[in-house]
C-alpha cells in the first residue's frame, strides 16, 4: 500500500483487513473496533490513538509501529510482531499477547492489567510504570526489561527469565514468582506483600532489599512468603508485618551468619501461636505451623 495513504480517523470497525498491507499508513485515531487483521502489515504505521478494542491481529505485522494512546481492549496479537513498536500508555487489559514479541518494545505507563503474555518476548522492552496487575507472564522472556515502578501485583510469573531485569521500586502484592531465572536482576526498594518466590535461586540476584531484612540468600533460602513492612521482628504488629516465612532455610548457616537471629525469629512465632500462626521450614523439611494460605 502506498506509504502515504492517509486513514486517520477513518471509520473501519469490524472491517475485514487480513493479510491487507498498510504498512507505513496513517491510522491514527482510526475506528478498529472488532476488526480483522490477522496477518496484515502495519510496520511502520501511525496507529497512535487508535480504536482496536477487540480486534483480531493474530500475526499481525506491527514492527515499529507508533500504538502510543491507543486501546487494545481484550484485542488478540497472538504471535504478532511488536518489534520495537511505540506502546506508550496504550491500553491492554485483557489483550491476549501469547508468543506475541515485543522486543525491545515501549511499553512505559501502559495499562496491561489481566493480559495473557504467555511465552511473549520481552527481551529489552520498557515496561516503566506499566501496570501488569494480575497479568500472566508464564515462560514470558524479559531479560533486560526495565520494569521501574511497575505494579505486578496478581502477576504470575511461571518459568519467565527475568535476568538483568530492573525492578526497582515495583508493587509485588501477592506476586508469584515460580522458576524464574533471575540472574542479574535487580530488586530493589520493591513493595513486598504475600509476594512468593518459589524455586527461585536467590544466590542470582543482581541486587536487592527485602525491606530492612537481611538477604535470604545469605541464608540459603530457596522460597520465601514475604509480607508487607520493614519493622524490626520485635516491633511487628498483627498480622506478620515486617515478617518473612523462610522455606528450605538452613539453621546452621542462618545462626553462623547472624547469631541469635534463629532464636529471635523462633521466639517471635512462638508468641503468635494461637492467634496468628507463623513458622520457619528448615533445611531438613520439619515444618513449623504455617498461616493460611500456606499451611500444609
Amino acid at each position: 500500500m502506498d506509504p502515504n495513504i492517509d486513514l486517520n480517523g477513518g471509520q473501519l470497525q469490524n472491517a475485514d483487513l487480513h493479510w491487507a498491507n498498510l504498512s507505513g499508513a496513517d491510522l491514527s485515531g482510526a475506528k478498529l473496533t472488532g476488526a480483522i487483521l490477522d496477518g496484515a502489515d502495519f510496520s511502520g504505521a501511525d496507529l497512535a490513538g487508535a480504536d482496536l478494542n477487540r480486534a483480531y491481529l493474530a500475526g499481525t505485522n506491527l514492527e515499529g509501529a507508533n500504538l502510543s494512546g491507543a486501546t487494545l481492549f481484550t484485542a488478540v496479537l497472538y504471535g504478532a510482531n511488536l518489534t520495537n513498536a511505540n506502546l506508550t500508555g496504550a491500553n491492554l487489559n485483557g489483550a491476549n499477547l501469547e508468543a506475541a514479541n515485543l522486543t525491545a518494545a515501549n511499553l512505559d505507563g501502559a495499562n496491561i492489567t489481566r493480559a495473557n503474555l504467555l511465552g511473549a518476548k520481552l527481551k529489552g522492552a520498557s515496561l516503566v510504570g506499566a501496570d501488569l496487575s494480575n497479568a500472566r507472564l508464564a515462560a514470558a522472556m524479559l531479560s533486560g526489561a526495565d520494569l521501574t515502578n511497575a505494579d505486578l501485583s496478581g502477576a504470575v510469573f511461571l518459568g519467565a527469565d527475568l535476568s538483568a531485569a530492573a525492578l526497582t521500586g515495583v508493587t509485588l502484592t501477592q506476586t508469584l514468582f515460580a522458576s524464574v531465572e533471575v540472574e542479574g536482576a535487580v530488586f530493589v526498594d520493591c513493595k513486598w506483600d504475600q509476594t512468593v518466590i518459589n524455586g527461585v535461586d536467590l544466590r542470582n540476584f543482581g541486587e536487592w532489599n527485602v525491606g530492612g531484612h537481611m538477604s535470604p540468600s545469605s541464608v540459603g533460602v530457596d522460597t520465601l512468603y514475604l509480607t508487607a513492612g520493614d519493622l524490626p521482628l520485635s516491633e511487628m504488629p498483627e498480622p506478620y508485618r515486617g515478617f518473612f516465612i523462610a522455606c528450605g532455610v538452613n539453621p546452621e548457616l542462618f545462626e553462623l551468619k547472624h547469631p541469635g537471629a534463629l532464636d529471635t525469629l523462633r521466639q517471635v512465632t512462638g508468641e503468635l501461636a494461637g492467634k496468628q500462626q507463623s513458622g520457619i521450614l528448615g533445611a531438613s523439611g520439619a515444618a513449623g505451623s504455617l498461616p493460611p494460605p500456606y499451611e500444609g
